[in-house]
């Protein structure tokens, strides 16, 4: 009311706008650098941003490709500027250290090889052989697979070399001669 006696009123809507609902899919330890699928709700009005470890890596999908481990973030913001965030940890196991050794560090050509492996839950080895402990018969320069699982189902693949012994001739004199009874001395570098 003002002096005269007057008075009058006026109203306005406001309108609060909700923010969207964002909430990125949940999902279980992943092995490292396995890919993993992260998602959030699809709204064709929605606009996203992906972060990993806050730099941006994505625009405008609701769902995204990421190599674990790290900590991933995506903000949505709707047709009236509207915005929400959601963020996860993508952990992943470390990875135990593998150990291969030679049970016997000499070997020779057609000869066997005696491998052990330690450090992991379960082995398969190129041969199709299982388990901490395979041999190998070596005929030539040998390239050896090793798939090692560890408790949470992931596994590491390694291959590594041993070469084919080293077979040194003796070239002994074709008149060669000596009697019944004597002994031949035969001395080598190698």
């Amino acid at each position: 009311i003002n002096k005269r006696g007057c008075s009058s009123t006026s109203s306005i809507d406001v309108i609060v706008n909700p923010n969207p609902n964002v909430s990125i899919a949940p999902i279980a330890e992943a092995c490292p650098g396995d890919t993993v699928l992260l998602s959030t709700l699809s709204d064709p009005s929605y606009n996203y941003t992906w972060f990993q470890e806050n730099v941006q890596i994505s625009e405008n999908e609701n769902e995204i490709k990421v190599q674990a481990p790290g900590n991933f973030s995506v903000t949505v913001t709707d047709s009236n500027n509207c915005r929400s965030s959601d963020t996860v940890d993508v952990l992943s196991s470390p990875v135990p250290s593998l150990i291969v050794s030679l049970q016997d560090s000499i070997y020779c050509l057609n000869g066997r090889v005696d491998l052990f492996a330690s450090g992991f839950v379960d082995y398969q080895w190129s041969t199709g052989q299982s388990g901490p402990n395979a041999f190998f018969d070596i005929q030539s320069d040998t390239i050896i697979h090793l798939e090692a699982f560890y408790g949470n189902g992931c596994k590491l693949d390694t291959s590594f070399f041993i070469p084919k012994p080293i077979v040194q001739e003796i070239n002994l004199p074709a008149d060669l001669s000596f009697c019944q009874g004597t002994s031949l001395k035969v001395f080598t570098d190698f």
